[in-house]
């Protein structure tokens, strides 16, 4: 950490069933406090109708130290232990963060990612069951003491230093400056895979994808099961039109790794954007098998159908999308152009009425001719219903024919915590 980061930012992670003993250990934390050299937050301090989830997740994001309270309760709670401690081992990993695991009350722990990290009070035996936990917590402040004096003594040559900074330029959008800062920590640590990913997607985000794709094949070297870089290697291979080298990526990815709705979406791109639309359906198809939420992919599948002319199928794979996900305009400029191919090919029909239908429609009665001749009347004014749909449309601009599948990577999505 860089001496201009003081105060330290100190966030604790627990169970609302230990919310006694994290009154106790900040009783003994509160000589660091009073120092100024580091200020501490936990979700007592949320206010009366913030967002609870979200004040816990943007101070996460900004901590420097985080102390995870160890306890029954904690393991227990999907959220402690699913989304708060994941969120601290990814800080940590990246070096944004040091995290403590502090042994409240007696559980296993050691089997779990939190046995990686060097645990409080240092022999491992749990706060309660010590004779006196003021005791217990005058060693647990000593050594929180020494990490936060640690983290004040780095300097701007220091990886973490670098790290940190790269970090907060990358989330700002601030590329060009990210790259450079991740470059530094790069030097230092060149044995760095971490690193290496990290400058790799900077490259993807400003559109250098040879150079991205030429960094995610030198992870590969050393790593080469590395799934991340795999995944990344065939989104560049997209990117850069490589399609059938895209294909044999997405079937490698698949065959060695688990099967999952993102790889199973690419190899549907590779194969659309081969042509090979059946293929494509089939891809599209198994992922919704799996993750049959998204919306997209049964846009990529209207798109394939589209291009099967498989309308009415196309139109319903469509409508599909729009429930899922009813505020993305591309979505209803797709049913437009499908509801107008319908519309244009019922027209057809009924204009081209073969002599012996003519003849036929001679011989109904009255009334059934009447309702014929409007059922006809109707159809042909459904080729105008296009324009119900293109006014749902969010945009201004002139409107062009979509011509394959939105890339799944160009989602309005962040990506965080990339692991290599």
């Amino acid at each position: 950490m860089a001496k201009s980061n003081l105060p330290v930012q100190i966030v604790y992670c627990y169970a609302r069933k230990d919310s006694s003993l994290r009154e106790e250990l900040e009783e003994h934390l509160e000589f660091i406090l009073r120092s100024g050299i580091a200020i501490s937050w936990h979700d007592r301090k949320i206010r009366a109708g913030e967002d609870w989830q979200k004040a816990i997740n943007n101070h996460l994001d900004q901590a420097d130290l985080i102390l995870l309270l160890i306890s029954p309760s904690f393991m227990r709670s999907d959220y402690c232990y699913g989304i708060e401690l994941q969120q601290a081992l990814e800080r940590q990993e990246w070096g944004l963060a040091s995290v403590i695991p502090i042994i409240l009350r007696p559980v296993v722990w050691q089997t779990t990612p939190l046995g990686r990290l060097q645990a409080l009070p240092r022999d491992g035996k749990p706060v309660v069951l010590w004779g006196s936990q003021d005791e217990a917590f005058t060693q647990i402040a000593q050594e929180i003491y020494n990490v936060i004096l640690q983290q004040l003594s780095e300097d701007r040559h220091q990886k973490e230093y670098w790290m940190r900074v790269g970090h907060s330029q990358f989330q700002s959008q601030e590329y060009s400056e990210a790259l450079y800062s991740y470059q530094q920590a790069y030097q230092i640590d060149p044995a760095n895979s971490l690193l290496l990913g990290r400058i790799g997607e900077i490259h993807a985000e400003a559109g250098n994808y040879d150079e991205a794709l030429a960094i995610f094949e030198s992870i590969l070297q050393l790593l080469p099961d590395n799934e991340k870089a795999w995944q990344r290697k065939a989104e560049m291979l997209l990117h850069l039109q490589r399609y059938e080298e895209a294909l044999t990526c997405y079937q490698l990815i698949l065959s060695h790794f688990q099967v999952t709705h993102p790889s199973l979406c690419g190899k549907g791109l590779a194969l659309f954007a081969l042509r090979r639309y059946s293929d494509a359906l089939s891809a599209y198809d198994d992922a919704i098998a799996i993750y049959p939420g998204d919306a997209y992919l049964y846009h990529y599948k209207s798109i394939v159908l589209i291009h099967l002319r498989k309308w009415k199928e196309a139109m319903l794979a469509c409508e599909q999308a729009i429930h899922r996900n009813p505020f993305e305009s591309s979505f209803y400029l797709n049913q437009a152009r499908i509801d107008e191919q319908l519309h244009n090919e019922q027209q057809k029909d009924l204009v081209e009425l073969s002599n012996e239908q003519q003849k036929d429609l001679v011989e109904l009665s009255n009334e059934q001719q009447r309702g014929f001749l409007e059922s006809k009347f109707e159809a042909l004014q459904k080729v105008d219903l296009s324009e119900t749909y293109l006014s749902k449309l969010a945009f201004s601009e002139s409107v062009e024919y979509f011509r394959g599948p939105k890339p799944f990577w160009k989602k309005k999505s962040v990506r965080k915590g990339n692991k290599y």
